[in-house]
């Protein structure tokens, strides 16, 4: 895979839209592997060049920004990671797309995680009933 990520940069160069995004399969193959100590500066370029490059409003950006919280999560910069899916799922809302529910859902559920890890957010017991 990083050969494939030097051979996109190379031709693409670094900052094309096809080069960020197999860095941002590269970084997410590291997440799966437990190695956010290599996946989160690839995480962190990916957000900053798709924000410079696409604006904040841009899809990938908030796919880069929500997959950057994952992982500052896990090394405990929780504050940062609370305000980045909280951006992505303000512009997974407005898009009018049936597909982009799995998205606004993983948002969601970052924000939870973060919001209980900091003592933010003491979830509600859901009351059953039977008929």
């Amino acid at each position: 895979m990083r050969d494939a990520v030097a051979l996109s940069t190379r031709v693409h160069g670094a900052d094309d839209a096809f080069a960020l995004d197999a860095f941002h399969f590269l970084a997410d193959i590291l997440r799966v592997r437990h190695k956010n100590d290599e996946a989160q500066p690839i995480f962190e370029h990916c957000h900053s060049a798709f924000l410079k490059r696409f604006g904040p409003r841009y899809p990938k950006t908030a796919e880069a920004a929500n997959s950057l919280a994952s992982c500052l999560g896990e090394f405990g910069r929780d504050d940062e990671a609370l305000e980045l899916p909280q951006s992505s799922l303000a512009l997974y809302k407005r898009v009018p797309n049936p597909m982009i529910i799995t998205k606004i859902l993983q948002c969601e559920f970052q924000i939870g995680r973060t919001l209980f890890k900091l003592k933010r957010y003491t979830p509600t017991p859901h009351t059953r009933t039977h008929t």
